[in-house]
């Protein structure tokens, strides 16, 4: 076993990263002959836990935050000064707490909070960190923040990342984790690749989604070309609409709810029949929704 000299975590001898911190293991030699290590147990959904931790470091400000809102432009410098602490976060040496931090900035430009015109730029540079942890969580805030550009203030994040000085550089961050080693972070920047809405990204989603072997993250990169209105995406998700797990079934509704034409609606008008509530309930919410939006590009 390969000890990790950051979390004492026990990790297989042929692993390059520590699988809960994401330290290069390449250079730390194997534990057989040495004296015993003791390591550290983590239980079941320790995940979960460093997560929480990273996100307790992060919480006093974040109560700050949202409690000192007043409305009154007055009290703008002094919102810009709470934000502060979330970007201080982004450089802590604790990944759980880095993770905490892109959560934490992620609910703030969210909730019309006022945010440092560097946030963009640091949420970006997360997507590089050395831990999957925060490169997952970077991913999974800024998909958040794009898909949900209608609001006042990630509009105005959006069109920034949009912007001359970082699309590119974006783009190129985002493509680059659909190779990750980490299936949450694959399947996290299939998502933020699809929220860009850039034509570019579909080439290697769609390599992604014929290679990919983990299956949540195979059904996030046929949601993602679905936004950026590839068939090849709706394909895949209808192809699931026969899969023996209702979980299955019920995400790949949900995804292709934002695929238009005739045949994504006869899809799912009869997976409105599935034997699964959970799945008919999301078949109904996907035809609900497309109504709603009135989609009629007819991509199939």
């Amino acid at each position: 076993m390969k000890v990790c000299p950051d979390c004492r975590y026990n990790n297989p001898d042929h692993w390059e990263k520590c699988e809960v911190c994401g330290r290069d293991l390449q250079s730390v030699a194997a534990a057989a002959g040495a004296p015993p290590v003791s390591p550290v147990i983590f239980p079941a959904g320790y995940k979960a836990v460093l997560l929480a931790s990273g996100l307790v470091v992060c919480v006093t400000s974040v109560v700050a935050l949202y409690t000192a809102l007043p409305r009154r432009a007055a009290q703008a410098p002094r919102r810009l000064m709470d934000a502060a602490p979330l970007l201080k976060s982004l450089d802590d040496a604790n990944a759980p707490a880095r993770a905490g931090a892109a959560d934490s900035l992620a609910a703030l430009v969210l909730g019309g909070g006022d945010y440092p015109p560097q946030t963009p730029e640091r949420l970006l540079r997360a997507l590089s960190d050395s831990s999957h942890l925060v490169r997952a969580e970077a991913a999974q805030s800024l998909a958040d923040i794009l898909e949900k550009t209608a609001a006042r203030r990630s509009a105005g994040f959006a069109a920034a990342l949009g912007s001359a000085d970082y699309r590119a550089e974006f783009e190129a961050a985002a493509s680059e984790l659909l190779t990750d080693g980490f299936p949450e972070v694959r399947a996290n920047a299939a998502r933020l690749c699809g929220a860009t809405g850039a034509s570019r990204l579909k080439a290697p989603l769609k390599k992604l989604l014929a290679s990919e072997r983990d299956l949540p993250v195979a059904l996030q990169a046929a949601g993602a070309l679905v936004r950026l209105g590839d068939p090849a995406g709706a394909d895949y998700l209808i192809f699931r609409f026969g899969d023996g797990d209702e979980a299955v079934r019920e995400l790949s509704a949900q995804l292709l709810g934002r695929a238009g034409g005739a045949r994504a609606d006869r899809a799912l008008e009869k997976l409105a029949a599935d034997d699964s509530a959970p799945v008919r309930r999301a078949a109904l919410a996907a035809l609900e929704y497309r109504r709603r939006m009135g989609e009629n590009r007819g991509l199939l």
